[in-house]
């Protein structure tokens, strides 16, 4: 299972922002961790063996796992409802 932490935003950004998060994969095998459907938004910077992306995830109607390698690090930002 990932490591994985969650922060309040500051109160400027309280009505907007849910969360920021972080979450890392330090184990030998690979994970796919589930998100449910919850109404939120997500940005989203992903590094991974010296490789970085920046992904926005909209609001989803269904489940979806995304694929965790050992050494990934992510850490994200997410919206609430609506916003």
């Amino acid at each position: 299972m990932p490591d994985y932490i969650e922060f309040a935003p500051p109160l400027r950004l309280d009505d907007s922002v849910e969360c920021f998060w972080v979450m890392g994969r330090s184990e030998d095998s690979a994970f796919a961790h589930r998100v449910l459907p919850d109404g939120c938004a997500d940005i989203i910077f992903s590094r991974d063996s010296g490789k970085a992306s920046l992904i926005v995830v909209g609001t989803m109607t269904r489940f979806a796992d995304f694929q965790m390698p050992r050494g990934q690090l992510s850490v994200g930002m997410r919206f609430r409802p609506a916003t």
